[in-house]
């Protein structure tokens, strides 16, 4: 019912129905829902989900599992194990432990990555040179693969050579090849390439003044020149340590002519392999000889720098002209002055310097015929002193241009040296002594003449000829034996006695004092010691090369006028007391 302004108003019956009945639907769908909100419902099981882990190995080694198949959230260990010279490094995820724990989530590839071990190989340089090739530098230190092998070249720098590989290998070799399996350390050393200079040129031993140099053979023919010239001097004479050579480039051909003909001096840098080349500066300044026949190393004026004399004969044929010395002075190794003996003009085969008045210089002695001239030296000034020996026993007059005489039984070769042991330097002489049968009138037999400070007449000895070999080229010294006696070394040629011809053939004598004579003991000491057909040896020379005493010639050119072409250089080395023909 409604109550509309105070009145009582019935409402419709028919809504009222209508409205009734939807409240009852109302309340159904209420009853309904509240009962299905009581009772869970219950979802089906999920699925099961798997994944694939897959494991391998790289080269050098292996892993404890390859792997399969796992469900998700699962966990797989697996371990990477390197095999012989191997090292494990990461797996491929970058992953750096050797046994690790994989949780799966995913499907996952993983392979263990070695590498081989690396050794170091260090590499030490004593002197100056370096190791080259893909491995090493010098003084450097380089990891390598186990079992690479390692190629090592040895390059020794100027003027050095290798000595030898050390340490973990052993090998003279320039190149070797090592397996680097371990740690290694290699030693290489290098040796400075000997200064082979004369270090002493002030002293009187024989052997020091008359040194050769071996690769003397390096000097070949200049214009009109010759490639083994007689009066060649080898010096240090720019101090740098390495033997250099001077010569007065004599035109021999030209002087066998008769011909009075004087070339440019030359003067030839040396280097540490014994090579020789042209010293422009010095060559071609100075004139030389008609006809060199030996060259004297001194330091005359005692500056510290060695200096040369040089002597000569003049032409090489009759009528004969004479030659004066020269000497050339080093100014501190740079220049040269050249001095002129032209008031001392004599057929000078032979000289030698030495300080005869025991009074601290050089003097000079020169021999020409019978006449023989002392250049007594003070501080590099020289006062000419003729000494009358009488070496011919027929007192041939002086010889001078104006004074020309029959070149008979010359003295040809003479050195200084102290023979008795006295103090006093003995000249030693020789030349054509004519053998035995003395075909050429009286002869000159070698001889040698004591000398006592002042001259040379203080008694002599004659020396033992050889027929056949009556020509004597050259005289050397040396205690073979080792007994405190010096032998006499002679080189000789022939002289024609048989027919043979001049110059030709060689022969090494050896003499040994007994009861104050000189006896031919030649047997004793040099075995090969003559050839009746090869070209002279000329001057012979004694020197310690790489620690061993060696004898031998300085006739280094190509056999000549008819004869083998070889090389006559020859060496002998001293072993237990003897020449022994290398």
């Amino acid at each position: 019912m409604l109550i509309e302004k105070g009145k009582l108003v019935i409402p419709n019956l028919t809504l009222m129905r209508k409205l009734l009945s939807l409240l009852s639907i109302f309340a159904i769908v209420l009853s309904c829902s509240s009962d299905e909100t009581s009772t869970p419902v219950t979802p089906p099981p999920a699925p099961i989900v798997k994944y694939t882990i897959t494991l391998s190995a790289g080269e050098g080694g292996t892993v404890s599992t390859t792997g399969g198949e796992y469900e998700s959230g699962q966990t797989v260990s697996v371990t990477a194990t390197p095999q012989g010279e191997y090292l494990f490094k990461d797996w491929s995820d970058g992953n750096t432990d050797a046994t690790r724990t994989i949780t799966v989530s995913s499907n996952t590839t993983l392979t263990a990555n070695f590498e081989k071990k690396k050794y170091p190989l260090t590499v030490n340089i004593e002197g100056e040179g370096e190791v080259l090739e893909e491995i090493v530098n010098s003084g450097r230190t380089t990891d390598y693969d186990s079992g690479t092998t390692v190629k090592l070249t040895a390059v020794p720098a100027d003027c050095w050579s290798l000595n030898q590989w050390t340490g973990d290998f052993q090998s003279e070799e320039i190149i070797i090849e090592i397996n680097v399996s371990s740690p290694k350390t290699i030693n290489v050393s290098f040796n400075e390439n000997p200064k082979r200079a004369i270090s002493n040129f002030n002293d009187n031993s024989y052997l020091t003044n008359n040194y050769y140099d071996l690769n003397f053979n390096n000097i070949l023919s200049d214009e009109g020149g010759y490639n083994n010239p007689l009066e060649a001097v080898v010096l240090d004479y720019n101090m740098d340590g390495f033997l250099d050579l001077i010569h007065t480039n004599s035109d021999y051909y030209k002087s066998s002519q008769a011909i009075e003909y004087r070339n440019k001096i030359k003067f030839y840098l040396g280097d540490c392999d014994g090579k020789y080349v042209l010293d422009e500066n010095l060559s071609d300044r100075f004139s030389g000889l008609i006809h060199g026949r030996k060259g004297l190393i001194g330091d005359f004026n005692k500056d510290g720098f060695p200096d040369v004399f040089f002597i000569g004969q003049g032409i090489d044929t009759s009528p004969y002209s004479g030659e004066y010395p020269i000497l050339l002075t080093n100014l501190e190794g740079l220049d040269f002055e050249i001095t002129r003996f032209e008031n001392l003009i004599g057929f000078f085969h032979t000289g030698a310097s030495g300080d005869y008045d025991n009074d601290g210089d050089l003097d000079i002695v020169l021999t020409s015929i019978s006449k023989t001239y002392i250049l007594e030296n003070s501080n590099g000034k020289f006062n000419i002193i003729e000494d009358d020996v009488n070496y011919d026993h027929r007192a041939i007059t002086q010889f001078t241009k104006e004074s020309i005489v029959p070149i008979v039984d010359q003295v040809f070769t003479s050195e200084l040296y102290d023979i008795n042991k006295d103090g006093f330097l003995d000249y030693v002489i020789a030349g054509h002594d004519w053998g035995e049968s003395q075909i050429r009138g009286t002869g000159f037999q070698a001889r040698v003449l004591y000398g006592n400070g002042s001259s040379f007449l203080n008694g002599e000895s004659l020396l033992p000829t050889i027929n056949g070999y009556g020509v004597v080229l050259d005289i050397n010294f040396f205690d073979i034996d080792n007994n405190g006696t010096t032998e006499i070394i002679l080189s000789r040629t022939g002289d024609d006695v048989n027919g043979q011809g001049w110059y030709k053939g060689w022969y090494i004598q050896v003499l040994e004092i007994e009861n104050s004579l000189y006896v031919d003991k030649t047997n004793k000491f040099i075995d090969d010691f003559s050839s009746p057909n090869d070209y002279e040896n000329y001057r012979l020379h004694i020197a310690e090369i790489d620690g061993e005493i060696k004898l031998f010639n300085d006739q280094l050119e190509l056999k000549q006028d008819g004869y083998n072409d070889d090389i006559k250089y020859k060496v002998w080395k001293l072993t237990n007391g003897k020449f022994i023909l290398q």
